[in-house]
This record gives structure tokens, sequence and C-alpha cells, in this order.
């Protein structure tokens, strides 16, 4: 693996979940101690960021549920000193489903 002397910039990838076979069934069965777990093995290869999609259907379907869940995930990456890049609400379905 290549090895960079400054790690200043913005390294990440998005997450789904080992949990979840698709996003919105990540965010409906949310695991707090999981999501830390998981996360905590970006650390490994240098990652600084984490990108987090809510899927629309998802909240939906719960919206309180996953903006909670949402909600631990940014303290989760914040405790592992991690930056979140939020996805919101992405147009995957088709441009009028949402």
């Amino acid at each position: 693996m290549h090895q960079y002397p400054d790690y200043a910039w913005l390294r990440g990838f998005s997450v789904v979940p080992s949990w979840g076979a698709r996003i919105e069934e990540a965010w409906w069965s949310y695991h707090p101690d999981r999501f830390r777990e998981e996360v905590a093995l970006a650390r490994i290869v240098h990652a600084n960021c984490i990108r987090l999609w809510i899927e629309f259907t998802a909240w939906m379907a719960d919206p309180a549920g996953v903006e909670e869940f949402f909600f631990d995930a940014v303290a989760a990456l914040d405790e592992h000193g991690m930056k979140t890049m939020p996805c919101l609400f992405n147009r995957w379905h088709d441009h009028t489903y949402d």
C-alpha cells in the first residue's frame, strides 16, 4: 500500500453496514455498537471521512427512526475522528419518484 507523508486531504468512502443487504435495511435495523466497530476499521486504511447515504425509501418508512440513527452514526464517526459526508434523499429510482 502506498504510504503518504501527509493525510490532511479527504480520504474516505461510502459505508453500508454488514447487517444490511440494502441501505434501507441498514437504517431500519441500525446497530450503534456494530456501526462503531465497523467504521473503526476505516481508520486502518487512513480514512478520515465516510459518506452516509440516507435512502429516501428508508426515511419514508420511518422518518424519526432514520433521523435518530443518522445522528448516532454521525456521532460515531466523530468519535473516531472522521468527518461525515451526508448524501440525503438521492434520486436513484427515477426523476419523478420522490
